[in-house]
């Protein structure tokens, strides 16, 4: 996870800040080494939040739903 929040660091422009949400795998405080980065918590289910969330649903409404899917090429084609 330090190399992940690394490469975040790294890819902050110089005066700008990073927020990354504190998944279990982001937990302990391994973002103090960082001077542009900050780890907080999110409710468990916050799609506001959380803007891929809402793809998601979108996805699981519309395109997913009751439907089976022979493999992975054929749920991208769709």
């Amino acid at each position: 996870m330090r190399q992940n929040l690394q490469l975040i660091s790294n890819a902050t422009e110089n005066g700008r800040y990073s927020i990354v949400d504190r998944a279990s795998w982001h937990m302990g405080d391994i973002a103090s080494e960082f001077k542009n980065l900050s780890i907080i918590p999110l409710p468990p289910y916050s799609p506001e939040l959380n803007p891929v969330e809402q793809v998601w649903q979108w996805m699981r409404q519309r395109k997913l739903s009751n439907r089976t899917f022979s493999g992975y090429e054929n749920i991208v084609s769709k």
